[in-house]
């Protein structure tokens, strides 16, 4: 199991759109089964998800959870011209 303090660092180039954190308990992960992931909320935040606009900063998060493994997923929120993710650091 990874420990239960994370912290997130998202470095992006202008990107518009939501990332989201989730964990998985499975032995082995398994990215083409939805229901073996779990949402994990970001410390501070109110949703599962939480949304960025023409970013450049460095955005940082904590949080907590006892998975086996953890993944990000950003969904932009226009097909072009949304900048990019050019990084994403997770502290164990």
């Amino acid at each position: 199991l990874t420990s239960a303090n994370h912290t997130i660092a998202l470095y992006s180039d202008g990107f518009d759109g939501d990332f989201i954190v989730e964990g998985s308990m499975e032995n082995t992960a398994n990215t083409t089964q939805p229901n073996e992931w779990f949402s994990i909320r970001l410390d501070g935040q109110t949703n599962d998800y939480v949304s960025l606009t023409n970013t450049t900063a460095i955005a940082s998060y904590n949080f907590t959870s006892m998975a086996k493994w953890i993944r990000i997923i950003y969904l932009p929120t226009a097909v072009a011209d949304v900048g990019t993710i050019t990084k994403i650091l997770v502290r164990n």
